[in-house]
């Protein structure tokens, strides 16, 4: 007698059949939801080197304004949203 091979699922067919079965709850952590996801950026590492300045908005009250943004490894100009393979997150 010959044996099927396996059918291989795809990623959308698991997700179905997990919340075919599973509560909400536990589906979200099955699938490691994150509501407010912290992905790494320049503006949150703690080698990011630049002048602040303490702002007041009209609309949402003060805020911190950051100039002249470099790496404090490698001395380049960074932007806010950008990363690199050194990123470590800045102590809160």
């Amino acid at each position: 007698m010959i044996e099927q091979p396996k059918r291989i699922r795809s990623a959308a067919d698991a997700v179905s059949a997990l919340l075919a079965t599973a509560s909400a709850p536990s589906a979200q952590e099955a699938q490691h939801y994150q509501e407010k996801p912290q992905h790494p950026r320049c503006m949150d590492c703690k080698h990011l080197r630049s002048k602040r300045f303490e702002r007041t908005s009209y609309f949402s009250g003060p805020y911190v304004d950051h100039r002249n943004m470099h790496c404090g490894l490698g001395g380049f100009k960074v932007t806010k949203m950008a990363v690199c393979d050194c990123f470590e997150r800045a102590p809160a």
